[in-house]
């Protein structure tokens, strides 16, 4: 494992966002990028996305980078792997609340939107807190040759954790996103001690904190290989994302 100088210089104002390749991408098979950790934390040290190979559920938490494997545990990534799609930014907080008592995933989301002054802008969310439940997934490595995506989110592992405390991250994005990225709310969820999570699935939180920005900065990374450039890319790919984001 290489030394990593967390905290690198900021190049850029908080809560500008940056997506490194396109969700249709992904979901036309393109597993393998040439983007380097160490490349995405010079645009953020707050995001998610996957490692290549769909090496586990990223998430990247006070500037480290973790991948969430199909055993529920969080292993520490290193600067020099690579992924084929993230979304980062430089989380700089504009509001917060607290939650007092029990509520759960579906509830928590209708509050916030309550709370959002438009649909059509961007918002990095942080969700910390203590959770009764929390149910997770993640996809195994894959090797070539690649099988469809549709196929193997059928072979996810989902993780359930009771009585845990950890913290959900994310973001919330505008619905014409969604042939770059995922269209309103996309969480991972790693533990306090930073030992096992996953991509989001459900959860109920007993006590927490939200932590939310504006963003209206966003920023897209095209992927620069032979395989993107020669991919048909006309069709968009949402239905099939929606589908696999409810699995």
């Amino acid at each position: 494992m290489m030394k990593r100088k967390y905290g690198l210089r900021k190049l850029f104002k908080p809560n500008t966002i940056f997506h490194f390749s396109t969700s249709d991408a992904l979901l036309s098979n393109v597993f393998e990028g040439n983007t380097t950790i160490k490349e995405i934390l010079k645009h953020g040290d707050f995001g998610i996305g996957t490692m290549n190979c769909l090496d586990g559920e990223m998430i990247i938490v006070d500037g480290k980078p973790y991948t969430v494997r199909t055993d529920g545990k969080a292993y520490e990534v290193d600067d020099l792997e690579r992924s084929p799609i993230s979304v980062v930014t430089h989380f700089k907080k504009d509001y917060s609340f607290n939650i007092c008592t029990p509520i759960k995933y579906s509830q928590l989301i209708e509050k916030i939107n309550s709370l959002l002054s438009t649909q059509n802008i961007f918002y990095p969310i942080k969700i910390i807190g203590e959770f009764k439940y929390i149910t997770t997934r993640s996809i195994a490595k894959q090797s070539k040759p690649f099988k469809l995506i549709e196929d193997l989110i059928k072979d996810a592992v989902k993780f359930n954790f009771t009585n845990i405390q950890g913290t959900v991250l994310g973001f919330k994005s505008p619905s014409f996103i969604e042939r770059i990225g995922v269209p309103g709310y996309h969480f991972h969820f790693i533990d306090k001690e930073r030992k096992v999570g996953g991509h989001l699935l459900d959860f109920e939180m007993v006590t927490g904190r939200i932590e939310y920005a504006i963003a209206r900065d966003f920023h897209v990374k095209l992927e620069d290989s032979e395989i993107y450039d020669n991919i048909d890319l006309s069709e968009s790919k949402n239905d099939l994302l929606q589908k696999i984001e409810k699995l």
